[in-house]
């Protein structure tokens, strides 16, 4: 059946479907074609994950597999037609034994925390979350996704919650491909202004 705009019924359904998730046509088509994700943690890394994913105007090898570095952040390079990753394709390991195990437990956050919930000691995968991170020590705007891996506890006791602020002060970050930051210019411009105020 058509409507009277010539557009399928079962189309504009399927559109209508793509607009309550939040994704546009070509994320939805990336989504039903992209390969599973892996990321290998170091063994027993504790604490929030940064995945930057930085669009090249390139053709790239098309990776499934990352080693996320001990700092905990991570930035990899994809095609801008490949950039999207659906959350159903991303699945953590750890390293054991020289082999990866898999983090099953994935839930968007820990539970309220009692006595029950704090002698739970499986490891999960919490989040995620997507932002755009800009401060004075980076010369650009910063696409990430937020994880933290841990037990309950560890999300209680505010193990390794650390920000790209900390990370971008002490590593430098390769801003090719991503939209330019204003906040370190201002920051320099005033403190260059007072350290010679004349």
């Amino acid at each position: 059946m058509y409507t009277k705009s010539g557009m399928s019924i079962s189309v504009r359904f399927f559109l209508f479907i793509i607009m309550l998730s939040g994704c546009s046509p070509q994320e939805a088509n990336n989504a039903e074609t992209a390969s599973p994700i892996d990321f290998i943690l170091p063994t027993s890394y504790i604490g929030r994950v940064y995945i930057i994913i930085v669009p090249q105007e390139m053709t790239l090898p098309l990776v499934t597999q990352y080693d996320i570095p001990p700092s905990g952040v991570l930035i990899i390079k994809r095609p801008i037609s490949e950039d999207w990753i659906s959350e159903e394709d991303v699945r953590f390991y750890y390293r054991k034994d020289g082999k990866p195990t898999e983090i099953t437990g994935r839930f968007a956050r820990a539970p309220k925390e009692t006595k029950e919930s704090r002698a739970d000691t499986e490891v999960k995968v919490f989040g995620t979350s997507v932002g755009e991170y800009e401060g004075i020590y980076a010369d650009c705007i910063i696409p990430h996704r937020t994880y933290y891996v841990g037990k309950n506890t560890d999300v209680y006791d505010d193990i390794n919650f650390f920000d790209l602020t900390e990370y971008s002060k002490n590593n430098s970050i390769d801003c090719s491909g991503l939209k330019p930051g204003y906040l370190r210019k201002e920051w320099l411009e005033k403190t260059i202004k007072m350290k010679n105020p004349n």
